[in-house]
């Protein structure tokens, strides 16, 4: 889910890979047209769509507490880890208290 620097990942889904396959762990290069992520701000837009949130339906099919970061669907920022992210018009994002 997570662009992870093969020499520092931060994601666990990576740090677990890293660890049982060790110098045989599939590196991909992701290409100039992936590494571009936009959002349109609308009045509808969220943090959880920016950000991300926790899914209690992954806590429960999975058996897991809310701390674990299992359960953590990331939002389109993280996602963008290494790339660039574009909030457009972003005076129309609502205030929210």
């Amino acid at each position: 889910e997570i662009n992870d620097d093969p020499l520092n990942p931060i994601s666990r889904f990576a740090k677990d890979l890293i660890a049982e396959k060790g110098d045989e762990t599939p590196i991909s290069w992701l290409h100039r047209s992936e590494r571009f992520f936009e959002k349109l701000a609308t009045p509808d837009v969220t943090v959880a769509d920016l950000i991300g949130d926790v899914d209690p339906i992954k806590a429960a099919n999975l058996k897991l507490s809310y701390a674990d970061d299992r359960v953590i669907h990331f939002g389109m920022i993280p996602r963008a880890n290494r790339c660039i992210f574009v909030i457009n018009e972003l005076p129309d994002l609502q205030a929210r208290t």
